[in-house]
């Protein structure tokens, strides 16, 4: 698709709508003064015509009557053709001359492309941040219940700690009270 939008895009550049439609202008005003130029020239050879079967001898007359008819066919043949081709040089004129340009159109589409197409670019690196953060949350709750049991390992040891402080204190206590008082020491243990 993008290749396709780059080469219409290319196409409508070189195409270049808005020249061909001021040339399209400029041989419609051109072709309008033919037209009243070539509506006078035919006037004067209609008016010359007359003019000149008034001044011409009869004999004359006929002789060339058959050359003027023939002119006059062709003139017309002429004439149609030329008028069949304004005719459809008008209708392409009509057609084209408030034709808007499609390049803008074109041109925005195919930036309108590349956004979409860094969009798309964002996306992918948005899902990849978004497992990379669900990996580090996940390592994150490891740390934490790591760090619970780190805690609650502590608050054992402290537990033993202070058991195997008082056993010591009782320990000590009895030693001292052994080595103080022996014969009493062995009253109480019998």
């Amino acid at each position: 698709m993008a290749a396709d939008l780059q080469s219409h895009t290319q196409y409508w550049k070189s195409f270049d709508l808005l020249s061909l439609q001021q040339e399209l202008d400029v041989t419609a005003n051109d072709l309008a003064t033919r037209q009243d130029e070539s509506d006078s020239s035919r006037k004067r050879l209609v008016e010359q015509s007359r003019e000149f079967k008034k001044v011409t001898a009869e004999e004359v007359r006929k002789q060339v009557a058959p050359l003027l008819k023939s002119f006059q066919v062709e003139i017309d043949s002429l004439s149609k053709r030329s008028k069949a081709a304004e005719a459809a040089f008008l209708n392409i004129y009509k057609r084209l001359i408030d034709v808007p340009d499609p390049l803008p159109a074109f041109e925005q589409a195919l930036s309108h492309q590349k956004l979409v197409t860094r969009l798309s670019d964002f996306e992918i690196e948005n899902t990849k941040l978004r497992e990379t953060l669900a990996e580090y949350n996940s390592e994150f709750a490891e740390v934490k219940s790591q760090e619970l049991t780190i805690k609650q390992l502590k608050e054992k040891i402290k537990d033993y700690e202070n058991k195997i402080e008082s056993e010591v204190q009782v320990i000590m206590f009895v030693m001292i009270f052994y080595t103080t008082c022996p014969l009493l020491y062995t009253y109480i243990t019998t």
